[in-house]
């Protein structure tokens, strides 16, 4: 019986940080997704309960999100070396505009209390999506070809 070669460590890390950045991408994409959906779904009860922002402007983000969402999934998963850096710009993007909405379109008495969580779990993902972009990158030696080592020209006894 042969064993199986098994793939370097850091090949399967690689493949491991690919797959967890699919799936917040997908994770991104949904939210954007159930905002966009849920804005047109409940356009005359967004509207009878006067928020600041309008349904418009939920559906009209939400489609910006799924758009970019998509655009990063497809561009990830077909493993152009330029979908990091997108994902990673996407990320910022999604923070800075998160906590602008939040604290810009929520009114003063109706914000959100836990706000320290928010922030600290805002910190943790981004953490995580640049943590793993970089370990996507990480190329050890053990994957590269092996070269042969120049010799010195003399034998050694």
């Amino acid at each position: 019986m042969e064993k199986k070669s098994q793939k370097p460590l850091s090949e399967r890390i690689r493949k491991g940080a690919h797959g967890l950045l699919s799936i917040f991408l997908l994770i991104f994409t949904g939210f954007g997704l159930l905002r966009l959906y849920g804005s047109l779904t409940l356009w005359e009860y967004l509207q009878e309960i006067g928020l600041r922002s309008s349904p418009l402007y939920l559906a009209i983000t939400g489609g910006l999100w799924v758009i970019t969402g998509v655009i990063g999934i497809f561009f990830h998963l077909s493993k152009r070396k330029w979908s990091i850096a997108y994902m990673r710009i996407l990320s910022l993007v999604f923070s800075i505009w998160f906590w602008l909405d939040l604290w810009i379109f929520q009114p003063q008495d109706r914000r959100v209390h836990n706000w320290e969580f928010q922030l600290i779990f805002n910190i943790l993902v981004l953490v995580l999506v640049f943590g793993l972009s970089a370990l996507q990158l990480y190329k050890s030696y053990s994957t590269k070809s092996a070269e042969p080592i120049a010799s010195t020209g003399g034998e050694h006894a």
